[in-house]
């Protein structure tokens, strides 16, 4: 190990220690906010915000010139929530990610057009102490539920997830992003989206103190979506999509009853 490595290593290990000592002595009851900010989610919109409604404080949810039925969805979710949901507008065309992205950032870093910007926006309406990231067409899995019931209990202060895609013919997709992990719950204290060369990307002092959920938190349901990358450039489509592979794996049949009671059904495939 070089000198710099060291250093580094030193450094990090001082800072989450430092934070753990913080929020240890200074300790904050967590509540949370969790942000959706959505386009044409219409479909899985009510599903995403009902699935995740129990364990969180609120539903922001910011709508950013939708073409279908999402806003009708979020004003419902809105008045039948009314403890819990609120729903804002965001009138900006967004910035596909990718090369239209970084364009924009060259031209304007404060751009209300950029990807960062709508998210530091969306996640300025919160209330609560610590925000979720959430999307219009996930839904929560029981691991979700337990993990948030233990980040409420402990001094970590994000929590990285991750979930899986299901096709059509109910098996898993292995694609760019559901996978993996992604810090998805987090302390909102001088935590801000920037604007990175693809997309967006989470700095947050609180990083460091931070666990992983192994289990999957979500069901992402994007490629059951006619044009699951409306929001990316062309190549940038077709890139992901060269990337994409179907695997023989099928989704559980408890996850697929999690789908069903949301009135959400993929086609069982043939056995042989």
């Amino acid at each position: 190990m070089n000198k710099r490595n060291l250093i580094d290593r030193l450094s990090n290990r001082i800072s989450r220690t430092t934070l753990d000592l913080y929020c240890s002595v200074i300790p904050t009851k967590k509540t949370i906010s969790a942000v959706l900010r959505v386009r044409n989610e219409g479909l899985f919109l009510r599903a995403a915000v009902e699935s995740i409604l129990p364990s969180v404080d609120e539903v922001i949810i910011v709508d950013n010139q939708s073409s279908d039925q999402t806003l009708a969805v979020a004003n419902s979710l809105q008045s039948e929530f009314a403890q819990k949901v609120r729903v804002f507008t965001y009138h900006h065309d967004i910035a596909k990610c990718g090369e239209d992205n970084e364009n924009e950032f060259a031209k304007d870093p404060k751009s209300p057009r950029l990807l960062s910007n709508f998210y530091n926006f969306s996640f300025g309406k919160a209330k609560m102490n610590y925000l979720l990231k959430w999307d219009g067409d996930m839904i929560a899995t029981p691991a979700f539920h337990e993990v948030v019931r233990e980040f409420r209990k402990t001094i970590r202060q994000t929590v990285f997830m991750k979930g899986f895609d299901v096709s059509r013919t109910a098996r898993k997709i292995d694609s760019e992003g559901s996978r993996s992990f992604e810090s998805r719950l987090f302390r909102r204290q001088g935590s801000e989206y920037r604007t990175g060369p693809v997309c967006e990307y989470l700095h947050s002092p609180f990083l460091f103190s931070n666990f992983s959920c192994p289990d999957d938190c979500f069901i992402h349901l994007k490629f059951l979506k006619e044009d699951p990358y409306s929001n990316h450039t062309q190549a940038l489509a077709e890139l992901r999509h060269s990337q994409l592979n179907e695997t023989e794996e099928l989704v559980a049949q408890d996850d697929l009853a999690i789908l069903r009671s949301y009135g959400i059904v993929v086609a069982q495939p043939h056995l042989h």
